[in-house]
């Protein structure tokens, strides 16, 4: 028996509104905004797949846990602001 399960996939950001926008025009998913100033990312059965929570304070290290994605229309991607982390997959 595992000491813990998964329960959600929580991503903190100085923009949350911004980021949730992002990420769910990006995967197709609904943003929402909670009562309490975090975004969730709702799948199309309506299930919270993920949150955004706002945090005060700016990104000051390297992040230790990134997201992968393929993206179809690469273009669409980078003008909503993707970045390509490594050319070789360009």
């Amino acid at each position: 028996m595992p000491l813990a399960t998964y329960k959600d996939l929580c991503i903190d950001a100085n923009d949350a509104e911004q980021s949730a926008r992002f990420w769910a025009g990006l995967l197709g998913l609904t943003p929402g905004e909670h009562h309490n100033g975090a975004w969730f990312l709702d799948d199309e059965e309506g299930r919270a797949v993920a949150w955004v929570n706002p945090v005060p304070e700016p990104k000051t290290v390297k992040n230790r846990m990134h997201i992968d994605v393929n993206a179809e229309g690469l273009e669409a991607a980078l003008a909503a602001g993707a970045t390509i982390a490594d050319d070789r997959f360009r």
